[in-house]
């Protein structure tokens, strides 16, 4: 068939619209753009960027304003974390997904990674700066030191001068690059934050108007929290005048509305964000924006953490250097046992320090713990007698760290009170646990309220004598079910019998009979050790109820929290405790054991002001599966791993952070060694 040609050259085909269509530059309806509102932003924008940062930098500046320290600290910390979120949520994905848009050439999107390379490039570069201008100040102060040094020798004076000048500049120069650390991170963090809002001030300048005010509204608040981040690593500079502050806080404030100024002149011309020049130079702006987000969140963390003494001040580096241990043990027990323990002294090496002692006894009965939850089979009579010479192996090691702590003159050192008693905690949670999973192994009928009542009144009677040791200077046992030897024997008896004999725990009448004493024991144990302490903390306050009853309100609140949230907790998880026990058991027990520990280091570094907030802080992860059992609860299985998590993740960092800390203020390289003095006298004789 033939089609003439005159009718061929009027058929028009209409094509899909390509992707290069998208990428050109369109006409806006003016009528959506308002000029007007954007001008007012502006100034919105500055104000509000200004108040933020302010409201961060002034109170540290002005000394007259008594702020709290935690209310400082929680600041620096939440705005490190508003920096760190920014980063990771905000900036980094626009940059991907600006450096793999559809409008830029192949070359571009042959390698998907481009904003991650020009990110780690950018830290790359910081990190060399900071070498670099670290390099520098080492060397002037190096200089100034000599100079020092050959004045000294002019006045003949040079044995006594060159001894102070050397340790003037190994701790003087130490603190100068801490604040030219901080310097150099906070200059760069405010040129990162500088460009990125410049940025974002331009793509509010230049929207066409349909998204105009909810982007607005959502960069109000944005800016704020930024801004509050930004101003606590200002008023961290240490400079001699506020004028500096000033001044970085007003070239923040203008960093937006500058933007957005340009974004309005850009608006006016021919613009195309779509456009190949526009999109490399935005996406890799904001690459090494988030570069520079994070690093300094990397910087600042390690600055608020490691070297402020967050935890530990001078005066409790103080207290934990003139450290003294004060206890009374009424345990009938005792003497009887110590003599059988002492049998085993002879098997521990001479030069060995007492918390490696501390440590084999609990690393001998986590192994047993987790033995016997691998071990599924209904061998229970195996699986307790493991516990039991688990238990019994504990004991004995904890018994040995006292008498091996004597030998190398580290009975009254403050790490061995940390192992000693933080290890007890721990033994206490596994033990309550261990017991509780193997009755449920036992009877799958076992009601989870029992099993928390169990390890609630194990945690009352611990905490009780703990606390009480922190308010009057004295650890103190008292004798019957209470004390930690009986309370030990007594657990590793049971295990016994239960090894020998499992069916006893099966027979109705003798659960029933075992039940009958159990829960009388340990209701009675947890009531006697609270109200002793409460009455020893009583006498310490001189009979003065306000002040006792504050004490109590300041120690006892973590184990309150921890009781509450566990009766809360337990109706929600009853369905899921049936076939994961133990998980649930854990996202109770590991908080109480964080508020034992910080129990612990308030005790040795004499910290009458015992920081509840801090502590409840810590214990906030078993929040979490309650709030989702409510809310969520097809996502609790996964809110209770993330919970452990997170309350694991608190509870050991603390741990190596205050032991480091301890360690330093006692000179001690490592906690496994023995104290610097024994070893010096070791080798005079």
């Amino acid at each position: 068939m033939n089609i003439p040609t005159d009718s061929y050259r009027n058929v028009q085909v209409r094509l899909p619209r390509s992707t290069s269509d998208s990428c050109e530059a369109t006409e806006v309806d003016s009528e959506l753009y308002n000029l007007n509102l954007r001008i007012v932003s502006v100034f919105v924008l500055r104000v509000i960027s200004f108040l933020g940062a302010s409201i961060a930098v002034l109170p540290i500046c002005i000394k007259r304003l008594h702020i709290p320290s935690i209310i400082i600290n929680t600041g620096k910390f939440f705005g490190t974390g508003v920096i760190l979120a920014t980063a990771f949520i905000h900036i980094l994905p626009v940059a991907m997904e600006t450096l793999t848009d559809e409008c830029l050439p192949q070359g571009w999107k042959d390698y998907e990674a481009y904003a991650g390379l020009f990110a780690m490039l950018a830290i790359l570069a910081m990190q060399l700066i900071e070498f670099i201008a670290h390099h520098q100040l080492h060397r002037v102060s190096i200089q100034e030191t000599k100079v020092g040094v050959e004045e000294a020798n002019a006045q003949h004076t040079i044995v006594s001068v060159e001894s102070n000048q050397q340790h003037g500049h190994s701790h003087g120069l130490s603190l100068l690059q801490d604040t030219h650390n901080h310097r150099v991170t906070t200059y760069l963090l405010e040129f990162g934050i500088a460009t990125h809002s410049v940025l974002i001030g331009v793509t509010l300048g230049t929207d066409d108007g349909s998204n105009f005010v909810a982007l607005f509204i959502a960069l109000c608040f944005h800016q704020f929290f930024e801004a509050i981040a930004l101003g606590a690593q200002i008023s961290q500079l240490q400079n001699k005048s506020i004028l500096p502050a000033i001044l970085m806080v007003i070239f923040f404030s203008l960093t937006t509305p500058v933007g957005i100024a340009i974004g309005i002149g850009i608006h006016l011309n021919t613009y195309n964000p779509k456009s190949e020049a526009a999109l490399v130079s935005t996406g890799i702006l904001d690459s090494v924006s988030g570069a520079l987000f994070i690093y300094q969140t990397a910087d600042a963390l390690d600055g608020m953490l490691l070297n402020d003494g967050l935890l530990l001040d001078d005066n409790k580096k103080k207290a934990l250097r003139n450290y003294k241990y004060a206890g009374e043990d009424q345990s009938f027990l005792a003497p009887f046992m110590y003599k059988l323990w002492a049998l085993f002294f002879i098997l521990v090496p001479k030069r060995i320090s007492p918390n490696l002692v501390t440590s084999f006894g609990l690393i001998i009965v986590l192994l047993a713990f987790i033995l016997i939850h691998i071990n599924t089979s209904d061998d229970n009579g195996l699986n307790c007698l493991i516990y039991g010479i688990a238990l019994f192996i504990y004991q004995t090691a904890d018994a040995l760290d006292g008498m091996q702590g004597k030998r190398v003159h580290m009975y009254e050192n403050a790490t061995t009170e940390i192992f000693d008693h933080g290890v007890d905690s721990i033994v206490t949670s596994l033990t309550s646990i261990a017991t509780i999973t193997r009755l449920t192994h036992i009877d799958k009928h076992l009601s989870p309220i029992y099993s928390v009542f169990v390890l609630l009144t194990s945690f009352v009677g611990f905490h009780a004598p703990t606390y009480e040791h922190v308010v009057t200077r004295k650890m103190r046992f008292q004798s019957g079910p209470c004390n930690p030897t009986e309370a030990l024997v007594g657990m590793q008896l049971i295990y016994l019998i239960t090894a020998i004999y499992p069916l006893i725990w099966t027979s109705e009448k003798s659960k029933l009979l075992l039940m009958i004493i159990i829960v009388p024991i340990l209701s009675f144990s947890a009531i006697l050790c609270f109200i002793s302490s409460l009455k020893q903390i009583y006498i310490h306050h001189k009979g003065v109820l306000s002040m006792t009853i504050k004490s109590l309100f300041r120690g006892y609140s973590p184990l309150f929290f921890v009781i509450i949230c566990a009766f809360f907790y337990i109706p929600c998880v009853s369905i899921l405790y049936k076939e994961h026990s133990l998980i649930c058991l854990l996202a109770i027990a590991i908080p109480w054991n964080y508020s034992i520990y910080r129990t612990i280091i308030a005790e040795i570094t004499n910290d009458k002001n015992f920081d509840i907030l801090g502590v409840l802080i810590g214990q906030c992860p078993i929040l979490l599966p309650i709030f989702t059992a409510y809310f969520m609860p097809s996502f609790l299985m996964i809110t209770l791993i993330i919970s452990i998590i997170l309350s694991g993740f608190l509870y050991v960092y603390t741990i190596h952070f205050t032991l480091t800390e301890v360690c330093h203020a006692l000179s001690m390289k490592h906690f496994w060694t023995v104290q610097a003095d024994f070893e010096t006298k070791r080798k005079i004789y």
